[in-house]
């Protein structure tokens, strides 16, 4: 009977799922509820260590789903995700550069240089 009940629910979630943006705020709300207490499902905090292989493609179909369905009913998850997809995205562009042996020492000196000529810094 639980297998019943546990495959009955997740056929329900799934169509709601399908007009997930649709639903009034109380049906959402369930469905973020069940998000983070329904055995399968993944929490906030796997979700973040998840994500960036998920941009990349590189995790299994079975997880991957669970990431979309996470992105698709936390908004703090999805705003994460939609951050991080465009950083990886621009940067994904950027060609490699050369760097000198000393560009560190070039960066703390302009920084420098940068902090003595800016007229609203007060540590000197």
């Amino acid at each position: 009977m639980k297998k019943f009940f546990e495959r009955m629910m997740l056929r329900k979630m799934n169509e709601m799922m399908g007009r997930y943006e649709t639903l009034n705020p109380v049906m959402k709300g369930m469905i973020a509820f069940f998000m983070h207490t329904w055995p399968g499902q993944i929490s906030c905090r796997e979700f973040d260590a998840f994500l960036s292989d998920y941009i990349d493609g590189s995790l299994p179909d079975r997880i991957a789903s669970r990431v979309r369905f996470h992105i698709k009913v936390c908004p703090m998850c999805r705003r994460h995700h939609n951050d991080l997809a465009v950083t990886v995205g621009l940067t994904r562009g950027l060609e490699d550069e050369a760097c000198t042996p000393n560009v560190s020492q070039e960066v703390i000196n302009a920084v420098l240089v940068a902090l003595a000529s800016d007229p609203n810094n007060n540590s000197s």
